[in-house]
């Protein structure tokens, strides 16, 4: 069972009720504190909100909360508008006369932006950075269909690397070309996509190495 932690913040939703039927969307609000879990393979589940920087794990069966200092990256104003139009352009594909229901998108992101925990249960948590403005590629179909565009995205990928135990061990840099899937002592596999968006298959080595334990 996934632990329960206090604190998550309320979802945008557009609901359909009849005397029949319950249906509709929920979409988390971007930059707002969620809830998110790994696997860890020695046997526990590793979780922690968006918002603050604290990872809640387990060493030799006690609980450890892994916290660190972190200054929150800014979220422009056109980011935030274009994300809230987007968000509205789906939601009243559900419910036509939608209006905004959940919290505001906050100007600035939240310390994590995901947790994963490697095959040597080696805790991996993706630090927030700064968006960088984009033009994306135009989506196919009627333009009525074509939702608002978001023209930002996160920059350079950035991962806190700690021990088991909690004990910070480095932090990993990449582009945000690099997605990680496996990690495990210094060696790491994932996806990497070229200037034309192919994915390759890619072994990478930590460099420098993390120390031996």
């Amino acid at each position: 069972m996934a632990p329960v932690l206090p604190g998550a913040d309320a979802r945008v939703s557009a609901l359909i009720i009849t005397p029949t039927s319950f249906g509709g969307s929920m979409r988390e609000v971007p930059y707002r504190a969620y809830a998110r879990y790994a696997v860890s393979p020695l046997g526990h589940v590793v979780s922690a909100l968006l918002r603050p920087y604290a990872v809640h794990t387990e060493s030799s069966g006690r609980p450890v909360r892994v916290t660190r200092e972190f200054v929150p990256p800014p979220v422009a104003d056109a980011e935030r508008a274009q994300l809230r139009t987007n968000i509205e352009f789906s939601m009243r594909r559900v419910v036509s006369d939608f209006e905004w229901n959940g919290p505001e998108i906050p100007n600035e992101k939240p310390p994590i932006a995901d947790i994963a925990v490697g095959r040597d249960g080696r805790i991996w948590v993706q630090s927030s950075t700064l968006s960088e403005e984009f033009e994306p590629e135009e989506p196919g179909g009627p333009p009525a269909d074509r939702p608002p565009p978001v023209k930002f995205r996160s920059g350079q990928k950035l991962w806190d690397v700690f021990e088991r135990d909690g004990r910070y061990l480095g932090r990993i840099a990449a582009s945000r070309a690099v997605s990680l899937y496996v990690m495990r002592g210094n060696q790491v596999w994932g996806v990497v996509r070229d200037e034309d968006d192919v994915p390759a298959l890619v072994r990478m080595h930590i460099e420098p190495a993390f120390q031996q334990r």
